[in-house]
């Protein structure tokens, strides 16, 4: 299978392959909104999830039919600029790192299930900024996280129950 997002003038679309790319079949898409495509990641056949940035905002999509539909996932306003990180996991799980946040209680790392329709905060990633983001399942994931007080800055974060709480890797100093 392959997806194409493409934002030519006036429309956005989305080609899809069910031939490795050999013939697509091209569809309209007016949810997929972006300044110039949809960032496609692709967890089987049919499960898809599109990161769409529009500018100084980001919107996320889930499709459960190889892209014949869309599902728009709930969200506050996600800045584009503002350094977070979407890493779709599985057919039903993606977690989604919106960001620094100027409040140190506030959770900024957001589970997204339900087909893309359920969105809940789950825990705070220790970081300034994320330079990068991977769960390998549910549970388990790990983050570079730059905190910005000394040099070399960047530590990495790992996490054994879904991003509820970060521990720094003992075995990695910095990068």
């Amino acid at each position: 299978m392959v997806w194409l997002s493409l934002q030519p003038p006036h429309t956005s679309e989305l080609l899809i392959s069910h031939d490795s790319g050999t013939t697509f079949i091209r569809t309209s898409e007016p949810d997929l909104v972006s300044i110039n495509g949809c960032s496609m990641n692709a967890t089987s056949n049919s499960a898809l999830w599109a990161e769409c940035p529009t500018g100084m905002a980001v919107s996320f999509f889930y499709s459960g039919n190889g892209g014949l539909s869309w599902n728009r996932v709930p969200n506050h306003q996600f800045s584009g600029t503002g350094g977070g990180y979407f890493d779709p996991v599985s057919n039903s799980l993606a977690y989604l790192d919106y960001g620094p946040n100027n409040s140190s209680n506030a959770k900024n790392l957001f589970q997204i299930t339900k087909k893309g329709l359920e969105v809940r905060a789950v825990g705070r990633l220790p970081c300034e900024s994320v330079d990068g983001l991977v769960f390998t399942d549910a549970l388990h994931g790990l983050a570079a996280c730059d905190t910005g007080s000394t040099l070399p800055s960047i530590i990495l974060e790992r996490t054994t129950n879904g991003g509820v709480t970060w521990r720094r890797d003992s075995a990695f100093s910095s990068i």
